[in-house]
């Protein structure tokens, strides 16, 4: 590799781990956090919900995921919570940036195994690291991401090194004129990817992924003897797969967690958790990315394919008139072999890309996927004129400008410009509660259970947090957040829930992350039985006991006002209506008028939507406040 090759390579490298350090503003991983300090002070596994007081005896009874979650992640959990004891929340951080280091590193292999130039490999990399910033956080779901980088890698390893005979073809031959040689891998790169699944499957349910790839390599590789006339089978490929399979099993609940994930994945949550929302749900919001993210990447792959396989056969002169294959070439110089070589390839992106049209948040692990095999198609002329380019510092001059202006524009959203944990986290409330010992039952917003988790127990649980182990749990959290005035008994059915579990407190944000107002709120404020005793900048608590201070319950509707502000200036409607909302609660009908006209005025791109129709409904005298008048 050529000197200006490396520069060019670290400085891809360290400008993506600079965009890695940005807060902390995953929900989900104070609740690993939680896991891991438990696992660590008892020296065991839990075999329950320790952390939400809804999760019944009948949840384990109805589901095999109340009883799976709490222990498949134990793994990650310990690295986590061991990570941050060793230097706390910048732990966190610094296992963020290796995973993600590794993971584009992995993909940067597999491209320059496939005789790819460096400064031909980078441009594919850089809309995937725009995706994986799209999609960083710190779960083990992201560990996931590299652990389908580097399983990809390993197994494309065994299918290209397993063959039975040296393969030397005087039509098949690399781009430095030499013929194509293949030797079998060391004995010790077989157990690499059994090692890999060992890990995965007790770190994160997602090996699951991984299970399904092998599945696909063998397939591919016994209908490839099937069907192709004197093919040898690859021996070495079958037997490492099938036993990195097994491997997968190794974990606390065993089979038992594929057949829950399959089986019980819940449309509940998928229709109203962020990611595991499908791309053309997002459509109704104005947000098209998702959508032309999956289609452009699966089109770029199968174009990939294709056109690979049309340059192999006529590179090979297999289908060239009068001109005979070499001997034990027969087999491998038909259109049929050809086809059938590259089957994973096309099964693998058909399986992401069905996947990432179900949940969005499979998307990154379809660019994963994608990348190596667009990549294939660059190797050869195309990587001989970037390689000419290259001379005249034209794609390096791109590749860099990319890179500096990605860390410009980050640079803002980084740890050294904002505090490592996002103040949309409770903490202030957290700090109240504590200095009062207020012990009694919560009802906790979903976002913040994890971090409640995190900051109370043992000494307190909370209502529901990011795992939603309870079916009826989470319905019920879902008609309480909605503020569901439909009658149980003469009671409304938000009020009954409450009284059910006897919660004491409510904390809820002012608005939501996406900017929206929770149904709940002027329905509480409404409600005489319920008193706001603390207020600040994004959390609000409530109480039904009698308490000091008792603040005026308007001050909520200021609270989300001022936290609305600060979202405004894109093309999200629900900060503006939650602005509307609460001039409205304030008692300002015209200055709720007033504000949506403005709005309509500086954004055009927000006519014809939901602001533009709460701005007629409130003219004509309806209540956004409170009725659902088909509004986010």
């Amino acid at each position: 590799m050529k000197l200006k090759s490396r520069i060019l390579l670290v400085l891809f490298f360290a400008v993506v781990l600079f965009a890695h350090l940005t807060q902390i503003t995953d929900p989900d991983l104070f609740w690993h956090l939680a896991t891991g300090r438990w696992i660590w002070e008892h020296h065991q596994l839990p075999d329950r919900d320790l952390f939400n007081y809804t999760t019944s005896v009948k949840a384990y009874e109805d589901s095999f995921m109340a009883k799976i979650i709490p222990r498949q992640y134990w793994v990650a959990n310990l690295i986590q919570y061991g990570a941050f004891n060793l230097a706390g929340y910048r732990g966190i951080i610094v296992i963020r940036l290796f995973f993600a280091f590794l993971t584009l590193l992995m993909v940067f292999l597999h491209l320059r195994r496939k005789r790819l130039s460096v400064i031909t490999s980078l441009p594919l990399l850089l809309p995937l690291t725009y995706i994986l910033l799209q999609f960083k956080g710190d779960r083990p779901n992201q560990m996931t991401f590299f652990f389908v980088a580097a399983f990809l890698y390993l197994i494309e390893d065994l299918k290209e090194a397993g063959s039975v005979q040296r393969v030397t073809c005087s039509d098949e031959k690399t781009d430095t004129g030499q013929a194509n040689t293949r030797y079998p891998l060391h004995a010790t790169r077989y157990f690499l990817l059994p090692l890999l699944m060992l890990f995965w499957a007790n770190m994160h349910g997602g090996f699951i992924v991984g299970t399904a790839i092998a599945v696909i390599y063998v397939f591919s590789e016994l209908l490839r003897k099937l069907l192709v006339r004197g093919r040898l089978i690859n021996k070495r490929l079958l037997i490492v797969s099938l036993v990195t399979i097994f491997a997968g099993l190794l974990n606390p609940n065993g089979y038992n967690v594929i057949y829950g994930i399959i089986k019980e994945a819940s449309p509940i949550q998928s229709a109203s958790v962020a990611e595991l929302m499908t791309p053309f749900a997002y459509i109704a919001v104005g947000t098209y990315r998702f959508v032309t993210w999956t289609l452009l990447y699966l089109a770029a792959a199968a174009f990939s394919v294709t056109a690979h396989v049309i340059l192999e056969y006529k590179r090979r002169g297999c289908g060239a008139r009068g001109q005979e294959p070499e001997v034990g070439m027969e087999t491998r110089c038909t259109l049929r072999a050809i086809l059938f070589s590259h089957s994973e390839e096309v099964l693998v992106i058909a399986l992401f890309g069905i996947l990432s049209f179900t949940a969005i948040r499979v998307i990154p692990l379809l660019a994963i996927a994608a990348t190596p095999i667009i990549g294939g198609i660059f190797s050869g002329k195309a990587d001989h004129i970037f390689l000419k380019l290259s001379k005249f510092m034209v794609p390096d001059i791109l590749v860099v400008s990319v890179i500096l202006f990605g860390a410009w524009t980050i640079y803002p959203m980084t740890i050294f410009k904002k505090p490592i944990i996002e103040d949309y986290f409770p903490e202030a409330a957290v700090r109240f509660i504590k200095s009062r010992n207020l012990n009694d039952r919560l009802f906790n917003y979903y976002d913040w259970g994890g971090y409640l988790i995190w900051r109370f127990y043992p000494d307190q649980v909370v209502f529901m947090d990011g795992r939603a182990l309870s079916q009826k749990g989470f319905l019920q959290y879902l008609a309480v957040i909605s503020g569901d005035r439909e009658k149980i008994v003469d009671v409304p059915a938000y009020k009954a829930i409450l009284d059910t579990y006897s919660v004491k407190y409510i904390l809820i944000p002012g608005i939501a992350r996406e900017g929206g107002m929770a149904p709940l709120l002027p329905i509480l404020v409404d409600d005489p039985e319920w008193k706001l005793i603390f207020y600040a900048k994004n959390c609000l608590l409530f109480t039904r006991e009698n308490f000091e201070p008792d603040f005026p319950k308007v001050l909520s509707y200021a609270a989300a006002m001022a936290s609305a502000y600060t979202m405004l200036g894109t093309d999200n409607p629900r900060p503006y209506l939650t602005v509307a909302r609460s001039e409205l609660g304030l008692g300002r009908r015209d200055d709720a008028i007033e504000f949506l006209k403005d709005a309509l005025k500086k954004r055009p791109s927000l006519k014809g939507g939901p602001v533009e129709k709460a701005l007629e409904l409130i003219k004509n005298g309806k209540d956004i406040l409170h009725k659902d008048m088909g509004l986010p």
